[in-house]
């Protein structure tokens, strides 16, 4: 492999890791347009940005971590509180954040022009650092008495031992770029180190064999020094040592261990390894030691010449841990003796090992043991992988469900099968659903980053309209398959838009009705079986059903004399062209965006469902898939013919002889439980011919919030169901959502229970038939 493919492929791992760092910007920043005072935040915010600066140089993009040098500087005058945020300054670097996404997108040959093009962005931000005269002097200013004989205090200095792995080339990175970094802390002696370099003949030009010892003089503390090598500290040997030694405070730092923390990839090792590297801790108290870190109460004893302000910077990543920072000990704590060598101390993950300890209790070993639990875990590595080869992945394990199906079906047409055969093919099987869990779970995600986007939508388009809008998500860690949350985002968009746009009224409109000023938008997610619910809902004004049925009649959709009911005349809304809106604006108003709604929803096998209360407002909710590669479906028979139905939806199976249907008066209706429960008969949906068998059965299945009852004539049990499209058939036909291979090599359709409900009542109205035996040649 040559330079420049390696430098391609560092550009382009750069890009992706970027697009992360940049969500995470947004995020903070509008927390802090909330709350400007918040340091947190502010930190959040500044650690990104020299993420990104310090990334984007080693990775060959010198004009963005020039560029991004600037703006860093706003937010480090905002950390040492000689700057206050305001939502201008937030507006600005959300705009200037816009620029670098674009700026990364673009291509190579006009991608500097983008960053050119937010100069004057830039500038009218630059405007609010304070002027050099302005700066405060440095605490270190003031001369202090030394042993020696009254000499004012020197700027500090640090020995750095810097050694990168050999294979540091082959990321495409150049550790000169860290050496170029450390010189803008302060003044560096540097000096190579060869004694690893080989003879000439055996050089490989690829591997790197030197390393740098470095002298600094710089005010910047431990953690900013760190910070230069934060993005190779797992593929060098480093240490960093103050040459003269402070004075260190020993600080009490108790924070919590909560599962949104742990579940964070990499932010809890994140937090440990910073807080141990800011000087000597000792852990005095944590949860239970296990084969992962458990949630509770962690007490660590820190000795560190850092300020206070630099051991909060250790949880600017850290979700819910609430620090208490102080240097008196948490009553009903037993801390060590300042003496004590208990703890680990560590500077990577790595290299981390408990220090020796002088008549360990058994709650210290315990200490111990949760402490090297968290080094084990800071070991794992995260591993991107693109979704085309995931895609594909999911897809032969897909083949090998079917393949394990068909395996099982020949062992049990063979009879006398032998031990060893038999054997095998439960293993097969059991192989087969322990791949299909996993590679499944792997492409679920939590839906909240999806939700996380409509964030700053909501910011920017309620300034545009001259509203005020809170967005309010809840169940944020509910998960969906990849493939459904991408497809999701743009109808999730058109909802969100038209809610800002038709549904919320303005402070004056919304005060005038006796409301609260601010409008509430609310995103919700939960789980119920195998599909997940989706609500979009907001307090505004709601449908005007009066002025919908009278843009009905008007189109020619509805004759004047009829009454349809509230909910029939809302589904006209999801019609093209169907609009409402006075007039047309930019974001709507040309009946463009439910009729897309309702069209990517049904794609992806899901429904969608209108409420809304004139005056208190509207609630869209989305009911769809958990995934759309295998689910578990429910195996039955019709005559010689099988059909999938949802497991997910299904409840419950009962008998249906023939002496209680002709009790009922060829009604299709059943008891259940004292309950009387319509069902349909797919024997007269889809024009079977021939009796019936004298027991049938019927699905008992949950639509929505309603249950119906699905009649067949024997159910076979459960199957893996593997998604197979049915491609043009499939678009002409709505009662199926696709097919699978059975085990027999026969094709079973898979039913879809809402299409199914819609099409039975399209045929009482005589809208639709689909002819004397279609369904059953399909099936087979």
């Amino acid at each position: 492999m040559n330079f420049d493919e390696i430098q391609r492929r560092s550009r382009e791992l750069f890009r992706q890791e970027a697009a992360d760092v940049l969500a995470e910007l947004e995020r903070s920043l509008l927390e802090l347009e909330h709350e400007p005072s918040d340091s947190a935040a502010i930190n959040r915010v500044f650690r990104a940005m020299h993420t990104l600066k310090g990334s984007g140089a080693t990775s060959g993009f010198a004009e963005l971590s020039a560029f991004l040098h600037h703006v860093e500087d706003v937010f480090n005058a905002a950390r040492e509180g000689r700057l206050a945020i305001n939502s201008t300054i937030v507006d600005l670097t959300l705009r200037l954040c816009d620029a670098i996404s674009r700026y990364l997108e673009a291509d190579p040959s006009v991608a500097p022009a983008v960053l050119e093009g937010a100069g004057d962005d830039l500038a009218a931000l630059l405007k609010f650092l304070p002027a050099k005269g302005e700066k405060p002097a440095a605490p270190a200013a003031a001369p202090v008495a030394s042993a020696a004989g009254g000499e004012a205090k020197q700027t500090p200095r640090w020995r750095i031992t810097f050694r990168p792995h050999s294979g540091i080339f082959q990321q495409g990175i150049d550790p000169g770029m860290f050496l170029d970094n450390l010189r803008l802390l302060g003044d560096c002696e540097v000096h190579a180190r060869v004694d690893e370099l080989p003879s000439l003949g055996d050089l490989d030009p690829e591997q790197s064999y030197l390393a740098w010892e470095i002298r600094l003089s710089t005010s910047a503390g431990q953690t900013e020094i760190r910070e230069v090598f934060c993005f190779v500290e797992d593929d060098c040997d480093l240490e960093i040592a103050p040459l003269e030694q402070a004075a260190a405070t020993t600080w009490y730092v108790e924070f919590q261990a909560t599962p949104a923390l742990l579940g964070a990839p990499g932010a809890f090792d994140t937090l440990f390894l910073e807080l141990s590297g800011l000087g000597r801790h000792h852990v005095l108290e944590s949860p239970p030691a296990g084969d992962e870190p458990q949630p509770g109460r962690w007490l660590m004893r820190l000795e560190t010449a850092e300020p206070k302000d630099r051991i909060e910077d250790a949880f600017a990543f850290a979700v819910d841990a609430r620090p208490v920072i102080s240097r008196e000990a948490p009553a009903g704590s037993a801390p060590a003796s300042p003496s004590a060598e208990g703890g680990v101390s560590q500077q990577r993950p790595q290299s981390a090992q408990a220090a020796p300890v002088s008549s360990p209790s058994k709650p210290r070993e315990k200490t111990v043991a949760a402490a090297s639990a968290i080094v084990a875990s800071a070991k794992r590595e995260m591993l991107r992988v693109s979704a085309e080869k995931l895609d594909k992945l999911v897809n032969l394990v897909g083949e090998l469900v079917i393949l394990k199906s068909q395996v099982s079906e020949g062992c049990a047409a063979v009879p006398k099968l032998p031990p060893m055969l038999q054997g095998a093919a439960e293993g097969l099987q059991r192989l087969a659903f322990e791949l299909r869990d996993v590679v499944l779970g792997v492409r679920m995600m939590p839906i909240g980053e999806t939700f996380a986007k409509f964030r700053r939508l909501t910011r920017d388009l309620s300034r545009d309209l001259g509203k005020e809008i809170e967005l309010v998500i809840e169940g944020a860690e509910t998960e969906m398959d990849k493939t459904v949350l991408d497809q999701l985002a743009d109808p999730l968009m058109h909802l969100v838009r038209n809610s800002l746009d038709h549904g919320c009224e303005t402070p004056e409109a919304r005060l005038a009705a006796g409301k609260p000023r601010v409008a509430t938008l609310t995103l919700r997610a939960e789980q119920r079986g195998d599909r997940v619910w989706i609500t979009v809902s907001d307090d505004g004004r709601g449908l005007d059903a009066a002025k919908i049925r009278a843009k009905a009649v008007a189109r020619g959709l509805l004759a004047a004399e009829a009454s349809p009911s509230e909910q029939e005349i809302y589904q006209f809304i999801f019609l093209p062209g169907f609009s409402t809106a006075d007039k047309v604006s930019e974001l709507s108003g040309r009946g463009v965006g439910l009729d897309v709604v309702k069209r990517s929803i049904e794609a992806l096998r899901g429904t969608i469902e209108l409420r809304s209360q004139p005056g208190r407002g509207a609630e869209i909710r989305l009911s769809l898939p958990l995934t759309l590669a295998i689910i578990e479906g429910l195996m039955v028979r019709v005559d010689g013919d099988r059909y999938i139905l949802p497991l997910g939806s299904a409840r419950e199976a009962i008998e249906l002889r023939r002496d209680r249907r002709l009790a009922a008066n060829g009604r299709n209706i059943v008891d259940l439980h004292g309950e009387m429960m319509p069902y349909l008969r797919l024997r007269e949906l889809f024009d079977y011919s021939g009796e019936p068998p004298p027991i049938e059965r019927i699905v008992i299945a949950e639509v929505e919030d309603t249950r119906i009852g699905i009649a067949v004539d024997e159910v076979l049990g459960n199957h893996q169901t593997v998604l197979k499209s049915l491609g043009w058939l499939g678009r002409r036909v709505d009662v199926f959502t696709g097919a699978t291979v059975l085990g027999d090599g026969r094709v079973a359709l898979i039913v879809d229970i809402p299409g199914l409900v819609a099409f039975d009542a399209a045929r009482i109205k005589g809208d639709v038939g689909l002819g004397a035996g279609q369904v059953p040649a399909m099936a087979n």
